[in-house]
Order: C-alpha cells, then sequence, then structure tokens
C-alpha cells in the first residue's frame, strides 16, 4: 500500500537554512545516501542530542512508500532476499570483515538492478541496534509479559534528492535547539 511518509534528518547547526538535505558519504551503514528517521521527529532529535551534542536543527522532508525501494521492514521478500545473500556469502574467506551490512545490500542492489527495478530508498528497522531507547509498553499475557514498542525506529537511506519517483521533494527546517546560555 502506497503512503506519504514524514521523514526528519537531524543535523548539526549551521548559521545558515540547508536548501538539500545532509549527503552522508563516510561511515554509512546503508551506502552513500541521504539519512532520515521516519515517522518520529524524536527519534531525529535524540541523533541530534547524542552524535551533535546537543547543537543541532531536525529538517523535514517526505516520501511516497512504494515499490521503488528496498524495504527490510515490511517486505518478507526483500528480508528474504537479503538473508539469502548473506547466507551464500557467508561462507568465502574473509566474510565477516568485507561482507557487512552495506556490503550485502550493495549485492542485493545489484541483483534487484539486474532485474530492472530502480530503487530509491532503503529502509530498515534500527531497533535492534538502539533496543533500550525509546517507550515500550509492557503488556501482560499467561504466563509471561510482552513489550510492545510504541515508536519504531526506522531509519530511511534516499539515494537521490529530489527524487519524483518517490515524491521526496519538499525539505524544511522543523525544529531548531534553543541557544545556549
Amino acid at each position: 500500500m502506497e503512503q506519504t511518509i514524514n521523514l526528519y534528518q537531524a543535523v548539526r547547526k549551521e548559521s545558515k537554512r540547508l536548501e538539500i538535505p545532509l549527503f552522508a558519504e563516510e561511515k554509512a551503514w546503508l551506502g552513500k545516501g541521504y539519512y532520515f528517521w521516519e515517522h518520529h521527529i524524536e527519534n531525529a532529535r535524540y541523533w541530534g542530542k547524542t552524535h551533535y551534542g546537543g547543537n543541532y536543527e531536525v529538517y523535514e522532508s517526505q516520501y511516497c512508500n512504494n515499490k521503488f525501494g528496498l524495504d527490510f521492514v515490511d517486505c518478507y521478500e526483500h528480508r528474504e532476499d537479503l538473508f539469502s545473500i548473506y547466507e551464500k556469502v557467508k561462507g568465502l574467506k574473509g566474510y565477516e570483515r568485507e561482507y557487512d551490512l552495506p556490503a550485502l545490500v550493495r549485492l542485493l542492489y545489484e541483483q534487484v538492478l539486474q532485474q530492472r527495478e530502480d530503487i530509491h530508498y532503503i529502509r530498515i528497522d534500527t531497533g535492534t541496534f538502539y533496543p533500550k531507547r525509546g517507550r515500550n509498553l509492557s503488556v501482560p499475557t499467561r504466563p509471561k509479559q510482552i513489550w510492545i514498542p510504541c515508536v519504531r525506529l526506522v531509519q530511511v537511506c534516499i539515494l537521490a534528492y529530489p527524487c519524483p519517483e518517490i515524491r521526496c521533494e519538499r525539505y524544511e527546517r522543523v525544529y531548531s535547539h534553543p541557544p545556549i546560555g
């Protein structure tokens, strides 16, 4: 189901407003692109506090979550494809150093491109990396309790901006940290 979703990006506070999103090249865990948090501005504010020492701004954009992306959150087929590639390279010498998540995503990306599909975003749930962050609801069941996360930690890497195929074109500041002192 296609829907328009709000995206939030925390960036180090600058003296001027940014016209386009911040592009990540180095240490980008899903590869080069424009990284956003999906749905919740609080995820971007948390990122700004922890990675920019509180000296940050949050910008909002949006995109259309459609067939033009690799979706490791809601598309079981894409997750199974990723696991399949992992199983293929797992036995190779040096796989732990050479086949990290960005390398596996690139292999999957190349495989999808061979099928002539355009990929404009990568979507992944980072909740497994930040398990203690956010609010959770403890729901009693018998014989144990289950934990339901109230905020999903979904990160989206937009590969090109602007991108009319996923309607990712608007970018505006929505949060500015107040001055210190």
